[in-house]
């Protein structure tokens, strides 16, 4: 099973549609993966409170791996800002499924609600232990704010 090990997320704010448009885990872009806990601490709490615009681009990406398969779209980020630590190929996950590709139709079905112009606010972060199955990863912090 594909691991991710410490990662850190940077999510949106608590009243954005993405929220409703994940199966099973918090939508976020994955600002740095594949991290031991201590790394991971470290790079977390150097973190600076800020809100983000993106938007995200209309093109859909079906990535597969060691069995782990995800659909996800790459964010534009807004506003001349540029994302905390600098992640390459910044997107966000819609989907995660093992040892089954995702389809066509699955694409379809949530390109119909997702509103593409529309800008989404990323202003929290979470430090989250992401081995194991999708459903188990956990947060290991969190700093949600309004």
């Amino acid at each position: 099973m594909k691991s991710f090990g410490i990662c850190i997320w940077f999510i949106p704010e608590q009243s954005s549609e993405l929220y409703k448009l994940t199966h099973g885990f918090t939508p976020h872009i994955s600002l740095e993966t594949c991290m031991g806990l201590e790394t991971g601490i470290q790079k977390y709490t150097s973190l600076k409170r800020q809100s983000i615009s993106v938007k995200l681009r209309k093109v859909p990406i079906r990535t597969s791996e060691s069995g782990f398969n995800s659909l996800q779209f790459q964010v534009e980020v807004l506003n001349n800002k540029i994302l905390p630590l600098n992640p390459k190929n910044p997107h966000i996950s819609f989907k995660y499924k093992y040892n089954e590709e995702i389809t066509q139709y699955e694409i379809d079905e949530l390109m119909k609600k997702i509103d593409f112009d529309k800008e989404y606010i990323f202003n929290s972060y979470k430090l989250m232990n992401c081995d194991d199955h999708y459903l188990n990863w956990f947060t290991i912090f969190s700093s949600v704010f309004e």
